[in-house]
């Protein structure tokens, strides 16, 4: 679907209404087939994984995944519109390097 593999960088200020400061968060897709989602009654969807930088491991932690599912005329009633459905799983990390040890003497220091 043309963004298979591709790597996005934005930034995200998840629980601003908490005091939380913006972070880059790094979003790699991958393809469909990684989650088993099937696009026959779809227009299009979206999978990816979701990683932060940190700066004791000095690489990229895998902290979730996404998907976007992208249905058209389902809930707008008409055959024009389209609605963006999404699903996050945060919480299924993985470590650069398998730096499991490392990450648990230290703490964790976001860029």
């Amino acid at each position: 679907d043309g963004t298979e593999n591709e790597i996005h960088f934005v930034s995200e200020a998840l629980g601003a209404d908490l005091g939380a400061k913006a972070q880059t968060l790094r979003i790699q897709f991958k393809p469909l087939t990684t989650y088993q989602v099937h696009t026959r009654s779809l227009p299009f969807a979206l999978c990816a994984r979701i990683g932060i930088y940190d700066i004791t491991l000095g690489g990229w932690v895998d902290v979730g995944h996404f998907i976007h599912y992208c249905s058209q005329g389902v809930e707008t009633g008409d055959s024009t519109g389209f609605t963006l459905k999404s699903r996050f799983w945060l919480g299924d990390i993985s470590f650069p390097n398998d730096n499991f040890l490392r990450f648990c003497a230290a703490p964790l220091k976001l860029a």
